[in-house]
């Protein structure tokens, strides 16, 4: 038995509520009832989750973008090496996967657009 205990956080983002009404945003757990793959999705947190599902989509055909707010993926990992390494070579290089560290989202679907506002002012559908 593994009993771990954890759930979704919702981030405090404007417009992140309408979009998980309108299902334009997902949680981890909503993720496995998805009856198709996305064609993009743009993944918040780069942790072991966000990582996890961002590979997996990315090896399923979703053009895959994972935006972290610290300066390195996984950032709770002891080794800020590995976090690099992992962003930069196989991430970036051997996936094409975008990885965007030191980087949070603002806004989400502002109003029903489609997009999410990153806080480097780049909007991304």
């Amino acid at each position: 038995m593994i009993a771990t205990g954890s759930r979704p956080k919702i981030p405090s983002i404007r417009g992140i509520e309408n979009g998980l009404r309108r299902g334009f945003v997902i949680t981890s757990d909503d993720f496995f009832s998805l009856d198709s793959i996305p064609e993009s999705i743009l993944i918040i947190g780069g942790g072991a989750i966000g990582v996890e599902l961002g590979t997996l989509l990315h090896k399923l055909g979703s053009k895959v973008m994972i935006v972290e707010i610290m300066d390195r993926l996984l950032p709770t990992f002891a080794d800020a090496e590995l976090g690099n390494y992992l962003a930069n070579r196989v991430m970036r290089e051997m996936y094409g996967i975008d990885v965007r560290v030191g980087t949070s989202v603002t806004e989400v679907d502002p109003p029903d657009s489609g997009l999410v506002r990153l806080s480097s002012g780049e909007a991304v559908s």
